[in-house]
């Protein structure tokens, strides 16, 4: 069901690693070839693979949302977590009205729920709170959509994507240069993080994978 995303990440992934086997061949040279361009190379390494890594998770949840959507599912048969997703449009009707009409909203919010009728879900929404894809956006995205295997397969990775949101934006909204951060790492620092955040996006797709295989979304 997912893989076309799969194959996509996969193409991502593996360009950032070919900028990865540029590092090295520039690493390796004696003496070094402008040792300058080559932590700047490093530090857009962090800028690539974050890019590659929100790819894949927003990707997979555009389509896992399309794939929910096209089941033709009755409202009531969801999970309540995920009706927040699926009541996206009426949730924000809520917020939009005046005092005098809130408790009619909110009266037609709750019959909708209960509903046997289908709707079309947004799939171009990101049930997520603002930021970049830490650990708690993707917690957050797992508990709207009631998936039932943990969000991140070990807890070492927590700090990897820490790590490297924090890389990338100090580097996307000039707090720090390439040149700085790409000088704290060799391209073996380089391979491990690019490792883990690999294991990281297929594991994700994996477990959507199953998600919608065993209807997980459903009640």
């Amino acid at each position: 069901m997912l893989s076309d995303i799969s194959a996509n990440s996969t193409i991502r992934l593996r360009e950032v690693h070919s900028l990865l086997q540029v590092i090295r061949s520039l690493e390796s040279e004696t003496p070094l070839i402008s040792s300058k361009d080559t932590k700047i190379t490093k530090g857009l390494f962090f800028v690539h693979l974050y890019g590659a890594y929100e790819y894949t998770v927003t990707e997979t949840i555009q389509k896992v949302l399309q794939i929910i959507s096209d089941g033709s599912y009755s409202v009531s048969s969801y999970k309540p977590s995920l009706l927040s997703v699926v009541l996206d449009a009426e949730c924000k009707a809520i917020c939009s009205v005046g005092p005098d009409k809130k408790w009619l909203k909110r009266r037609a919010l709750f019959e909708k729920a209960a509903t046997d009728g289908i709707v079309s879900i947004d799939t171009v929404i990101l049930p997520t709170g603002t930021g970049n894809l830490k650990q708690r956006q993707l917690e957050e995205l797992w508990s709207m959509l009631g998936v039932e295997s943990p969000a991140l397969p070990r807890p070492p990775l927590i700090g990897r994507l820490e790590e490297l949101v924090e890389n990338r934006n100090a580097i996307s909204h000039g707090r720090e240069s390439p040149v700085t951060i790409g000088g704290r790492f060799t391209s073996s620092d380089l391979e491990s993080r690019y490792n883990d955040v690999n294991e990281l996006c297929s594991y994700l797709i994996q477990q959507l994978e199953i998600y919608l295989r065993d209807k997980q979304f459903l009640r």
